[in-house]
């Protein structure tokens, strides 16, 4: 198993299912032969197989009983972001667009939005108000007024031992509302991501005054050389979008067990979705206790969808984006969930792509989990070696930073670092969807187009890995939702720096980190040379396993809030 291995052919071959892009966003939209005025959206829904298959779904019946067709589905209608080429050029070179700005020449028009909510109405829709982007249209409907409307057919779907009534057909709209239409989804909610969140096979909590896993939050920063810095979040603020709200006790208990000086007055809760909100099931409460630690002067603010069906998690960036007038110290974001490329409809990666588009614009940075399904993650979350070579999305979008994996040994004495190799199943690869972006490109970065993930990592084997304080009891943990919301509790603390020095948040990170590298050597990240994935090795400098590395903080802190000639 080489570094780099030549199976990317493999990638190629289902890029034709989903070609590639950079800038612009390709709609797969046909003509339908039986109705010559309507346009199908192929892209919005996925082929539910007829048979089964060891891990994904399967069709039980095209038929659905009367109260089947009585049920009702959130969907979402997106629209085209205009000129989407030239936002993504100004977002890799950093710039701040606001939200004047992103409304005057980039979110959809008022007009188009108009036209689209005002026929799903005369359809007997039911539609939330528009938001300031007017990037979706969010709507209400039965599967019988659904199939009437958009002349898709419905059956029940199996997948994992649970049956959905989801769409098996693409649906389709009139043809002179197709054009400014990037897709419907949420048709198939069989289809929905999945929270990178493990547990550790054996849970023994070790005395939390050695350096023995799972560690505590002064472990860890000792770890990535965060101890020190002085700056910890004052003046930012975290975002977190997840299904739920966490125990108020459960980050009280975490914060006093870890020492850390934080309080409930911190944390911020919005309900997205109206209805009864789940219990706390770990991946909620493990954003939330280690973001806050991470960066205990920074507030948390957690974003509670529901549910992770692919609607409600885009209802629940289209509140960030209405927030950030209103919070402009919300500057960095974390989500801790995931699904394989070619498992999604690309109108939703496509969908959301917009959405992080407009987060990166306005000078947010998204940490999104690589995934803990290694190289070929499969339908349900977990990995499936019997799978195709893949990437999970939102990690694979090129407007947001993807957090991979590694397992991480301490001295149990000192805790000085004794090796750090990647994790077997740390989410890594070559993206089908998106194309390679320029910070991307050099002669030791891997053969092949497509965006490659991760971009940067931190400990997520949960054999080595975290205290949860969940419902009365501590846990140990790992995944990559480990990692990513301790990457945003680095980067409110590097933004608070940047504010001092008043340079403009972050953004993007991609381009300000990779760039590094002439500048200020390896350094800035601690580098992970060994150890793979399941298929990609890790190596000397950037690979598919861990990206750039790990964080050297306080070496990035000083790289990231010098004042230089490209603002890095």
């Amino acid at each position: 198993m080489s570094k780099f291995p030549a199976k990317f052919v493999v990638i190629i071959l289902l890029a034709i299912r989903f070609p590639a892009y950079s800038q612009g966003v390709q709609s797969s939209q046909s003509s339908n032969s039986s109705q010559s005025s309507q346009v199908a959206f192929q892209s919005s829904v996925v082929q539910v197989p007829t048979q089964p298959t060891p891990k994904g779904a399967v069709l039980v019946r095209n038929v659905l009983t009367p109260d089947e067709t009585q049920s009702t589905i959130d969907f979402a209608v997106a629209l085209k972001v205009r000129d989407l080429d030239a936002l993504k050029e100004r977002i890799a070179r950093n710039e701040v667009i606001s939200a004047d700005e992103m409304a005057a020449k980039y979110f959809p028009t008022a007009a188009d939005y108009a036209r689209v909510a005002q026929w799903l109405a005369s359809q007997g829709f039911s539609i939330k108000p528009a938001t300031q982007d007017r990037l979706t249209i969010f709507a209400t409907g039965t599967v019988a007024q659904i199939q009437q409307s958009f002349g898709t057919k419905f059956g029940r779907v199996n997948m994992a031992g649970v049956e959905y009534t989801s769409a098996l057909t693409a649906p389709s709209l009139p043809g002179e509302l197709a054009p400014a239409v990037l897709g419907i989804n949420g048709l198939q909610p069989h289809l929905h991501p999945h929270r990178h969140f493990m547990r550790a096979q054996s849970v023994s909590p070790q005395n939390l005054t050695n350096y023995s896993p799972p560690y505590t939050v002064p472990q860890i920063l000792q770890a990535y050389n965060a101890s020190g810095l002085a700056q910890d979040g004052t003046g930012q603020k975290i975002g977190i979008v997840i299904d739920t709200f966490p125990n108020s006790g459960d980050l009280t208990n975490f914060w006093s067990i870890n020492g850390i000086n934080q309080t409930l007055g911190n944390i911020e809760e919005v309900q997205v979705v109206g209805g009864a909100l789940p219990g706390p099931s770990g991946e909620e409460t493990l954003d939330a206790e280690w973001s806050s630690s991470i960066a205990p002067g920074a507030k948390v603010r957690i974003y509670a969808a529901t549910d992770l069906s692919f609607v409600h998690v885009d209802e629940a960036y289209g509140a960030i984006i209405n927030d950030l007038p209103s919070q402009p110290s919300l500057r960095q974001v974390s989500l801790s969930y995931g699904l394989g490329e070619l498992y999604e409809p690309i109108s939703q990666i496509q969908t959301d792509s917009q959405y992080f588009a407009t987060l990166a614009a306005e000078g947010v940075t998204i940490f999104v989990s690589a995934g803990d399904g290694g190289a070929t993650p499969g339908p349900n979350g977990p990995g499936d070696t019997s799978g195709p070579l893949q990437v999970e999305s939102p990690a694979s979008d090129p407007s947001v930073t993807a957090v991979g994996g590694t397992s991480l040994y301490l001295n149990a004495s000192t805790g000085a670092r004794v090796s750090e190799p990647a994790w077997y199943y740390g989410g890594g690869g070559q993206s089908a969807v998106f194309a390679r972006p320029d910070w991307q490109t050099g002669v030791d970065m891997p053969a092949g187009t497509g965006r490659l993930v991760p971009d940067v990592a931190s400990v997520a084997d949960p054999n080595t890995g975290a205290y949860l304080y969940l419902n009365g009891s501590l846990q140990a943990v790992g995944g990559t939702s480990w990692s990513a919301p301790c990457w945003a509790g680095y980067s409110a603390r590097i933004n608070q720096g940047r504010a001092a020095h008043n340079l403009s948040s972050l953004g993007l990170l991609a381009p300000r980190i990779y760039g590094l590298n002439p500048i200020s050597g390896k350094s800035d990240f601690f580098d992970v040379s060994v150890g793979n994935n399941g298929y990609y090795n890790a190596g000397p400098g950037f690979d598919l396993c861990t990206g750039l590395g790990t964080p050297n903080v306080a070496r990035l802190f000083a790289s990231l809030t010098m004042t230089v000639a490209k603002d890095l």
